[in-house]
């Protein structure tokens, strides 16, 4: 194992077993009990570490030479204004969001760093555009959790769940975050997973609401959402979903979009693409600068792959977006064709 994950895994298991033994801490808890006689602490909290960041510690999209550890990304989100007040915008506000042709729910707050938001929310919705990074953030905060040295003030048990998986799985929320506690290494969870919910120790991160389709019930995963995070409100909740596909549903949420990269984030993502071929990163990144256009493509994560892959692929960037797309669709076929 690489050293580096070795630590994240030492320090994720030592986070870990902080949070239980706050939990159960009577002697007479028969749940803690049974959980010393198996050794709980010491050998089911590594694997669930270890299978946390096997998942989630690095990113390697198709078209780089080598993962990048997802925490290497700066993850930010934009505070939004209430939804009662998004709808009520003036003729000009309205004129200038469509010329801008962007799909932002309202008018920007401010924009926090996104371990704040954790510190400053009890449940919120991640939005944002196709590609805008939604997933990235919730594995980021996922392993930020698992590192006592991050910025998140009150550390919780971080439950990462795939809501398309569960929807298709037909169990109830409960069964299945139990199941999952199961395949990270995490034996009879449903007790254990409730007293900690019970508690207010969980992370719950709930990802991809709109990847649940209408054939699956949508509406009955949702109604469980609700449920569940009132049932269990001491705790943390986190939702991903499209902007375009999401119907104010929880009204107990705060809504929060995620930010477009801003020029230094698409820097260092440019040279975490060409870690190797440093000046190939420079001649890339000058490349952007002198292309407004092509720039500003960059700021969404999703694009800016298919800009690297471009460049990667020819060392330059074709006059317009269509031979852009084109090009970037060519790249990125040969690569997957020769990685088969």
């Amino acid at each position: 194992m690489d050293p580096l994950v070795q630590e994240a895994v030492e320090i994720g298991t030592e986070v870990l077993k902080n949070i239980v033994e706050s939990t159960f801490s009577s002697a007479t808890d028969w749940i803690w009990n049974k959980s010393k006689e198996r050794d709980f602490l010491g050998k089911n909290m590594r694997q669930y570490a270890e299978k946390m960041i096997e998942r989630y510690n690095y990113v390697r999209v198709l078209g780089m030479h080598e993962s990048v550890p997802l925490k290497n990304l700066f993850v930010r989100v934009n505070i939004l204004e209430k939804i009662t007040a998004r709808m009520r915008l003036s003729p000009e506000e309205l004129e200038v969001f469509y010329e801008r042709d962007q799909r932002r729910l309202g008018k920007e707050q401010k924009s926090i760093d996104g371990e704040a938001a954790i510190n400053e929310l009890q449940r919120f919705i991640v939005l944002g555009k196709p590609g805008a990074g939604k997933t990235t953030y919730l594995k980021y905060l996922t392993l930020a959790m698992l590192d006592k040295n991050s910025a998140i003030k009150n550390k919780r048990f971080p439950i990462f769940i795939t809501l398309k998986e569960w929807a298709d799985s037909k169990l109830d929320l409960m069964k299945f975050i139990a199941k999952e506690l199961d395949i990270c290494g995490v034996k009879d969870g449903e007790d254990f997973v409730e007293r900690l919910l019970e508690k207010g120790k969980c992370l719950v991160l709930l990802d991809g609401l709109d990847e649940v389709s209408q054939e699956a019930n949508q509406d009955d995963i949702i109604q469980q959402i609700i449920q569940f995070s009132d049932t269990y409100s001491k705790n943390q909740f986190v939702l991903s979903c499209r902007v375009a596909a999401y119907n104010h549903w929880f009204q107990r949420f705060t809504d929060v979009e995620i930010a477009d990269f801003n020029d230094q984030q698409i820097e260092n993502f440019v040279q975490n693409w060409f870690k190797k071929e440093p000046k190939i990163a420079e001649e890339c990144w000058a490349e952007l600068k002198r292309h407004s256009s092509l720039k500003e493509l960059a700021h969404t994560p999703l694009l800016l792959t298919l800009l690297c892959i471009t460049y990667d692929d020819n060392h330059r960037f074709p006059e317009n977006r269509a031979d852009l797309y084109e090009e970037a669709i060519d790249a990125l076929l040969k690569k997957w064709d020769a990685s088969r």
